[in-house]
């Protein structure tokens, strides 16, 4: 089951579920519109939810478990789950995030997983970069960047 998201006609995402609902990827669009009455399921509403949340730039908390992890490595999961706790607004590098996920010297391998990553924004890959620039996104430099600006703009709204 495919659930379209807008936000405010700057991101377009496709939210694919499975038959358990539990989300098995998101995938940024072209263009859409919001298809509320797709939601069917509080796992969908769940997900929504954080959505909105993450752009208003609030702090949400993912539940690991409403995505569908079967067939990904250890390795893959315990670098997702830590880059979870990268503070919104923060980068981090790929060789930190492999040594801060117990897996040092695996940067490159952290790499592979962030080009890999099927949950964008809610695994918030963007948050990684290279040691000498912001490195790759798989939807493009451009909207990484613009994820990160919204990201800095709200952390300054804090202080």
């Amino acid at each position: 089951m495919n659930i379209f998201y807008n936000f405010y006609d700057i991101v377009f995402l496709k939210l694919n579920f499975n038959e358990q609902h539990l989300l098995e990827s998101i995938n940024f669009v072209e263009k859409c519109e919001v298809k509320k009455t797709d939601i069917r399921h509080e796992n969908h509403e769940y997900i929504i939810k954080i959505l909105d949340n993450y752009f208003g730039v609030k702090k949400y908390g993912l539940n690991f478990d409403l995505l569908e992890t079967s067939g990904l490595s250890k390795f893959y999961i315990d670098v997702y789950k830590t880059l979870l706790e990268v503070p919104i607004g923060t980068m981090i590098t790929y060789k930190e995030l492999a040594i801060n996920s117990g897996h040092s010297g695996a940067y490159r391998a952290v790499g592979s997983a962030m080009a890999r990553n099927r949950w964008p924004i809610l695994i918030p890959c963007h948050r990684v970069k290279a040691v000498n620039s912001i490195g790759g996104y798989s939807s493009g430099v451009e909207l990484k960047k613009k994820l990160i600006e919204t990201e800095e703009k709200f952390v300054q709204k804090l202080y």
